[in-house]
């Protein structure tokens, strides 16, 4: 459900979990607005965090622009 996937990215934007990027890449072309919106704020938390490794970021940012672009999708933050 819509609020099931929420929660799933507000957990993975909580957690930071290094998998779990891996996992989010798909909800940030969610045709669901609100899916997309937490999907997008859990992609900053990733980014910004420095328990991430650098080369991780940059593939996990290879992937997501490569899935956006495949759906047709733009990522990006409206505000």
């Amino acid at each position: 459900s819509e609020l099931q996937c929420v929660y799933f990215c507000q957990f993975l934007g909580k957690t930071l979990f290094t998998q779990g990027i891996d996992y989010l890449i798909p909800f940030l072309s969610d045709d669901r607005e609100r899916v997309q919106q937490e999907a997008i704020w859990a992609f900053d938390r990733y980014i910004e965090s420095e328990k991430i490794e650098e080369k991780k970021k940059v593939i996990f940012l290879i992937q997501a622009l490569q899935k956006a672009g495949e759906k047709g999708t733009y990522v990006g933050n409206n505000g």
